[in-house]
């Protein structure tokens, strides 16, 4: 029926109805008993790519995050994608570990957003100025900056409509790089997913391993490069942008290890002394908590830089660089539980509702 009534879908204004069905059907996509390349947000974006008109805010970005994410992750997952590029036979499917190869699986769909998407909606957020992103200085006049949103919502709808269509192929590729980062082939590959199924940790002692997810116990082993800090990407990002008014370092959870009191400031704030809107002064005290909830001896293991902390890094940066959950220091995630926790996933492994957008993501600055 609503394909019948397609002119009348209007996404001039932010505002529009037009919008709302688009959110709808976001919302609804796994819903449907279709192929995802016939479903009605497929249709949509097919429908509107060529847009002459539109405007759109931080809200329609979010939904557009959450759609995006739970698109391709679904696709892939539903999909069995990767035991397809693996070319598992019934016996070697019988034998692999399915937490594993599900949570592999999962970050290298991930990784399939990260090649275009992700950073998409980290442009999209700095051109429009909103909190939480870098924001892209320009000195376009308020019809320049109108006149450049019909092209940014096209190249999104051709990029998401390429990823979904595309994410066998492009999950190959990333699987690819993955072996080679680990140095194996693609047959040794299946065979540590194989003996995964009886990994197990030392509970003597009492303490995980540093290969084990610390939310699920399951133990990566050979493949512990799966597993990501969102604690420590949190400070190493605020480290990086010199702790602007956003900090996360006072916010951030102490490892029950660490029982010294840390202090309530290590240095100054750096702001752009230029920016006259700003609340914040440069002699402005902030809490440095890198160099402290990090200084016990099993957290001051530095992380080895693989592709999935990037990939991390980037969802972090694309949700306007917060995480929707909340993470302590020594937290080690597999994707499953890193998606779990981000809302990305219900505790079935299905697609779980949009979250509600957070108000830290909104404050998009109206140009004129």
């Amino acid at each position: 029926m609503l394909r019948l009534f397609c002119e009348c879908i209007d996404i001039a204004d932010a505002d529009s109805d037009g919008w709302s069905v688009h959110d709808w059907l976001k919302r609804a996509y796994a819903r449907e008993r279709v192929p995802i390349s016939r479903n009605s947000i497929t249709w949509l974006l097919h429908l509107t790519v060529n847009e002459e008109y539109v405007e759109f805010s931080a809200r329609n970005i979010w939904s557009a995050l959450q759609h995006a994410m739970r698109s391709v992750s679904n696709h892939a997952r539903h999909s069995n994608y990767l035991e397809q590029v693996l070319c598992l036979s019934r016996e070697e499917r019988s034998k692999v570990s399915k937490r594993h190869l599900d949570a592999l699986g999962s970050w290298l769909a991930l990784r399939v957003s990260g090649r275009v998407l992700l950073p998409m909606i980290v442009n999209a957020g700095s051109f429009l100025q909103m909190k939480g992103f870098d924001w892209m200085e320009d000195n376009l006049t308020h019809r320049q900056f109108l006149q450049a949103l019909p092209s940014i919502y096209s190249a999104w709808c051709t990029a998401l409509l390429d990823c979904i269509e595309q994410v066998k192929t492009y999950m190959r590729e990333e699987l690819d790089r993955f072996l080679c980062e680990l140095g194996m082939a693609q047959g040794a590959f299946i065979r540590a997913l194989t003996r995964a199924n009886n990994l197990s940790h030392n509970n003597s002692s009492g303490k995980l391993p540093r290969t084990a997810c610390t939310h699920c116990k399951d133990d990566y082993g050979p493949f512990a490069c799966g597993l990501v800090e969102p604690a420590r990407i949190a400070v190493t990002e605020c480290v990086k942008s010199g702790h602007n008014a956003n900090c996360v370092c006072d916010k951030v959870q102490k490892a029950p290890t660490i029982s010294d009191e840390l202090p309530e400031y290590t240095g100054m704030l750096q702001t752009d002394s230029d920016n006259d809107n700003n609340d914040t002064h440069e002699d402005d005290e902030f809490f440095d908590a890198q160099p402290h909830v990090f200084h016990d001896e099993d957290l001051q293991i530095a992380p080895t830089s693989s592709m999935f902390t990037d990939i991390a890094t980037l969802l972090y940066s694309a949700q306007g660089k917060m995480w929707l959950g909340e993470h302590s220091v020594g937290e080690r995630l597999c994707s499953t539980c890193l998606l779990l926790k981000e809302n990305y996933i219900g505790k079935d492994g299905l697609s779980a509702d949009f979250p509600p957008m957070p108000m830290s993501f909104d404050g998009l600055r109206v140009k004129w």
